[in-house]
């Protein structure tokens, strides 16, 4: 096996120790199923055993599992890495292709985990996006599951990938380690997990919008164009195909040329948004802080859950978001995004912000029904 130092001594160790965001993705429109690769066991020495790597992918969110033994040690260093390539190229990282990872385990019996991604000539770990997400699982570690959006690491259509384990003593000396796959003679294996594309994302695809029942297509151009019912007809286009949304996920252009109907024996059936929608009455519930504590200086995301008042169901669209978190009078600049039911707000706050507090009023809309609250958060 070679001898490899992961991230956590490239980087530095006090670099590395990072408060753990756990999220939950709900099931969304369009989803690529989960695909297991599987690894030998017992081949790892006293280092992590990967056994196996599960990974799906819902709405370009990806959720990779892997099945491990315990990723811990009291006085050295103890890793998972998970790399990958994301282009398929091998300039773009570094010399086995890796371009993005997340690695997680403990450094003198202290937690971390980071995501990174090729800079020039080394990794650098990136800026924290509400979509990442980390969780240990059980106290004795045996499942991790990194939850990540496609986006963030430039995936398209498939991305190549494998995972490496290392142990270190106390002096940082490297151990013992587990690839998955393991190595061949030349080198380096990969794993390819293949992306389902969204029914939506194809030139050509018909899309509808619940809110009016308006039909558009999506052109060579990437942008959908509005098609009024008598050209539907005109072009014999099936009602069936259209993929009904709550918002289009491209750009709206031109409207396409109107195409009167030819005469035909037979009534052509133009598509309208199902009769049966229901009314949403959104309700926003208690924000949680990540880190738990707000510090001056530093990154925090809000997440406040959002709830069909009527059902208790997680609501996952929204036509309007707006939070506008203030510190005194001064609103404090912020990227809010709605992540599998918790709208989400994102900000750094101000190192001068010691023993303020930070006010979200945060309002929500779901077709013509809103909801409001306003929630304070002490700084420290």
């Amino acid at each position: 096996m070679r001898k490899r130092s992961l991230l956590g001594l490239l980087l530095g160790a006090t670099a590395l120790l990072a408060a753990v965001l756990a999220l939950t993705v709900t099931p969304a429109a369009r989803a690529t199923e989960p695909v297991t690769f599987t690894d030998p066991a017992g081949d790892a020495g006293g280092a992590p055993d990967v056994t196996g790597v599960t990974v799906s992918e819902r709405d370009d969110i990806f959720k990779v599992v892997i099945d491990a033994t315990a990723v811990k040690t009291d006085d050295g260093f103890s890793a998972v890495s998970v790399n990958f390539n994301s282009d398929g190229k091998l300039a773009t990282g570094n010399a086995d292709g890796v371009d993005h990872l997340v690695q997680f385990g403990y450094y003198e019996g202290e937690p971390y985990v980071v995501f990174a991604h090729w800079v020039g000539d080394h990794f650098e770990a990136m800026d924290e996006s509400p979509d990442m997400g980390f969780d240990r699982g059980d106290p004795g570690g045996h499942t991790y599951t990194v939850l990540f959006n496609g986006a963030d690491f430039g995936l398209t259509a498939s991305v190549d990938f494998y995972v490496e384990t290392g142990l270190w003593d106390s002096s940082e000396h490297f151990t013992q380690g587990d690839y998955a796959p393991n190595l061949s003679d030349s080198g380096q294996v990969w794993w390819t997990f293949h992306v389902t594309p969204a029914p939506w994302s194809l030139t050509g695809a018909l899309v509808g919008l619940l809110g009016d029942g308006s039909v558009y297509q999506l052109g060579e151009d990437g942008q959908f164009h509005y098609i009024d019912a008598a050209t539907f007809a005109a072009k014999g286009f099936d009602g069936n195909a259209v993929s009904w949304l709550g918002q289009l996920p491209a750009n709206i252009g031109a409207p396409m040329p109107a195409v009167a109907p030819a005469p035909a024996p037979e009534a052509t059936v133009v598509p309208r948004a199902p009769e049966s929608v229901a009314v949403v009455v959104p309700a926003i519930g208690k924000g949680l802080a990540a880190p738990a504590k707000v510090l001056a200086g530093k990154k925090v995301v809000l997440s406040f859950p959002i709830t069909d008042a009527a059902t208790g169901a997680t609501v996952t669209e929204l036509t309007m978001f707006s939070s506008n978190p203030k510190i005194g009078n001064t609103i404090v600049k912020h990227v809010e995004k709605l992540v599998g039911g918790y709208a989400t707000i994102t900000l750094k706050v101000p190192k001068t912000a010691v023993g303020k507090s930070l006010k979200v009023g945060l309002t929500v809309k779901a077709g013509d029904q809103s909801a409001s609250k306003t929630q304070t958060f002490r700084i420290h």
